[in-house]
């Protein structure tokens, strides 16, 4: 389990500094993995988006990555 939340956490702060104060951005795949982004972990998947936390991303044409900020939605319980 301590590498799984390891891994989730350099991802989460992969995500966090590309994406900086903005909402969206695009960005090449390949200079995710090259600091050592894992797209096999995460924390869940909304429609297209997977995520980890309140970060997601999804995979476009042209070897791109889009990088949003996810809802705060996602995370309220339903019931």
């Amino acid at each position: 389990m301590g590498r799984v939340n390891k891994l989730l956490k350099k991802n989460y702060e992969i995500l966090k500094k590309a994406i900086k104060d903005e909402v969206r951005i695009k960005v090449k795949r390949d200079m995710l993995e090259r600091k050592g982004f894992n797209f096999h972990f995460l924390t869940h998947i909304v429609g297209e988006y997977h995520n980890v936390y309140n970060f997601g991303w999804r995979s476009i044409e042209h070897g791109y990555v889009i990088i949003t900020r996810t809802p705060e939605s996602t995370f309220e319980e339903k019931g």
